[in-house]
Formats: C-alpha cells, structure tokens, sequence
C-alpha cells in the first residue's frame, strides 16, 4: 500500500478508503468485519492517532482519523490489510489480490469538512440501500456518535465540536444531510 509518506505528519487529518477488485465481497460474512475491526483495535495503539469515524461496507471502507505522533497512520492499514487478506483468503479458498489498488486517501483541510465527512460516512450503508438508518448498521461507528454503544475505535473531538456534546443534534444533523444530500455539492470526500 504506497502512499506518499510527507503527507502524513503529525496532526493531520485523512479520509482513508480502499475498495476491492472488480466489485468482489471484501466482507462476506459477520466473523469478516469483526476480524478485520479487531485487528484494527489490536493495531491503533501502536500509532498514536485519533479515530473519528469509520464504515466497513461489504466492498470497501472508509475512515476519518487523524495522526497524533510522528509514525505515519497508514502503516496501521498496511498492518490490518496484509493480516486480513491472508486470513480472508485462506477461510475463503482464494489466492491474490483482494484490494483494486493501493490505500486511497484525501487529506482533509477544511475544518467544515470534517463534520460533514462523518455524515458522508455513516451514511454509506443508507446510501448503498443496505439499510434505513445509518443506526441500523453494525459496522460503523455511528453508534458510538449517538450513544447507543460504547466503543473503543472512537473519539468524540468532532462531536463536541460540532455539538457541544449534543447526542440527539447529530442524528438530527445527518438525517437532515440524508434528506437533503445535494447540500454537498462540490465537496470531494473520495476519488473512487
């Protein structure tokens, strides 16, 4: 996964995603998507960083974190996708590449961004048609966003930023953005 290291120094902000190959099931089943976000939890320790929001989606991903130390933050998905892709494709009966290309990711600059890219993720289920409501899907943190599970793959800087902590202002926030998605016209939050 190359990826052009003097972009990633400390403090600053990345939407990281990747999808796979021709459209092929990156998660196929439950025990996928917690192998995978239980390595991430084992690894994120290891580099200092700070993890807003994140969506594991049957053929990609994406992540809203920030690098808090010296140690480039892209070093944790080369970690969790070298790991995962072994095991996927031993459990799966497959050989190769699983990833279309190597790690994508946007630097983000713009403070108002930041917010606004948190809904973009967790809205991507609703979008995708795999659910109603960004709550009803397991495999993000938007429920940590809204209360509702405690969870370690999360801190709520932007939240409190945004909200002053306000639980209830956020889902009315993105469930706003999702009736109105037009609203981010303009704004790039990924090139895939």
């Amino acid at each position: 996964m190359r990826c052009r290291k003097e972009q990633f120094i400390k403090n600053s902000i990345f939407h990281i995603y990747n999808r796979t190959i021709s459209g092929e099931r990156l998660f196929r089943d439950d025990d996928d998507y917690l192998k995978f976000l239980r390595k991430l939890k084992d690894t994120v320790p290891r580099y200092p960083c700070s993890l807003y929001a994140y969506c594991l989606m049957p053929t990609h991903f994406h992540f809203l974190i920030r690098q808090d130390g010296d140690e480039s933050i892209y070093k944790i998905f080369n970690h969790v996708l070298s790991y995962y892709v072994q095991t996927f494709n031993f459990k799966h009966k497959r050989r190769g590449r699983l990833m279309q290309g190597p790690l994508q990711h946007i630097q983000v600059v713009k403070e108002n961004h930041l917010f606004l890219l948190s809904q973009y993720i967790h809205l991507n289920p609703v979008k995708a048609n795999l659910v109603n409501t960004p709550h009803d899907w397991v495999y993000s943190n938007f429920r940590e966003w809204v209360g509702t599970r405690k969870g370690t793959l999360y801190v709520d800087a932007l939240l409190k930023r945004y909200f002053n902590n306000s639980l209830d202002d956020y889902w009315e926030a993105v469930e706003k953005y999702q009736q109105n998605p037009d609203d981010l016209e303009g704004i790039t939050f990924d090139e895939s």
